[in-house]
């Protein structure tokens, strides 16, 4: 017997199989080599309705998040009720991160379903970009008396432009409905953010402002993304409900 590792919708896959000649080959089931030829053809229809989708979602998610009270951040501002970031140490240094904006920069560039190694529908896996995501920031140095003097304040310093994500929503087939279930929003993946202008000599560490404001970024697209954006007959679904919707043909032969 030996052990054989594989990678089925980027899952490290460990199964247990019989020693072979290496002139024998492996047989995929018929009913896997099914479904797979399904899952095809399902994702193929799913790529003609990324553009749909994303607009949906261009249109509910927010112009920019944080404090929207502070330093004209682009309209409309989903209120955090306070700062991304802040931090004052005493006669060294002070740094405030307001607001992240650009959300609405978003698009998809791949929906996909995915399936275990028998063919079974688990996965709903989203991948995108953002155009660019500014953030307001505005660092200040302190000195004796813990007097503080402007160092820069701009939304150019962070973060970033071409932005990527991805995002897995675990499901499952419901054999008797013919239909996915949504599970919860299994993982979502973001590229690092970086502060581009020189802190100078603050021993302020730049991660510090760009972990809270990642996490923040993060926060609100998995939180759109749960909930229910797209428009469809006269309500809005999710992307889990449109599938169901628009996919039945697919479904009724996977699940």
């Amino acid at each position: 017997m030996i052990a054989v590792w594989s990678t089925v919708n980027g899952r490290s896959l460990r199964s247990n199989v019989s020693d072979v000649n290496d002139d024998q080959e492996t047989t995929i089931p018929s009913n896997v080599s099914d479904a797979n030829d399904n899952i095809d053809q399902f994702n193929k229809f799913i790529a003609t309705e990324i553009g749909t989708i994303t607009e949906a979602l261009q249109n509910v998610i927010p112009a920019s998040y944080g404090d929207c009270g502070r330093h004209s951040p682009p309209q409309p501002c989903q209120d955090k009720g306070s700062d991304l970031f802040y931090t004052h140490k005493s006669w060294a240094y002070k740094a405030t991160a307001r607001w992240i904006a650009g959300l609405k920069t978003i698009a998809f560039d791949s929906i996909k379903v995915g399936a275990d190694a028998d063919g079974n529908l688990n996965s709903v896996v989203g991948a995108g970009h953002f155009e660019n995501l500014p953030v307001s920031i505005h660092i200040e140095e302190c000195f004796t008396f813990d007097k503080c003097s402007n160092m820069w304040d701009n939304s150019d310093a962070c973060c970033g432009s071409d932005k990527h994500f991805a995002v897995t929503i675990d499901v499952k087939c419901d054999s008797s409905t013919k239909r996915l279930e949504y599970l919860n929003l299994g993982k979502l993946d973001l590229d690092d953010f970086k502060i581009t202008e020189s802190l100078g000599k603050l021993s302020l560490p730049s991660y510090d402002i760009t972990n809270s404001v990642h996490g923040a970024a993060s926060g609100v697209l998995g939180d759109y993304l749960s909930e229910a954006f797209i428009p469809y007959n006269g309500t809005k679904v999710t992307i889990v409900d449109y599938l169901n919707a628009n996919g039945g043909d697919f479904l009724n032969s996977l699940c």
